[in-house]
């Protein structure tokens, strides 16, 4: 039994049971935030901008968004 619970807990705090993404909701923020006039899905758009097949923290949301939230204050200074 005590296998069993765990094994849920851990199903929940990784959000196993939880509702997908919207990837067409996520299409719509990815081109409202400007993302998609570098980033391109399978190649770069500019210079320097990592298409988003090659970003590394695709599959673990706590790193992808970290590293966006950094990446934002170049993009600011880039828009400015």
């Amino acid at each position: 039994e005590q296998d069993a619970a765990d094994l849920f807990a851990y199903f929940y705090s990784v959000q196993f049971f939880g509702k997908p993404g919207d990837a067409a909701r996520g299409k719509r923020v990815f081109s409202s935030r400007h993302c998609a006039e570098c980033h391109g899905i399978a190649e770069s758009k500019v210079a320097d901008a990592r298409p988003v097949r090659e970003w590394q923290a695709l599959g673990n949301p706590i790193i992808l968004a970290s590293q966006m939230w950094n990446h934002s204050a170049h993009m600011k200074e880039a828009f400015d």
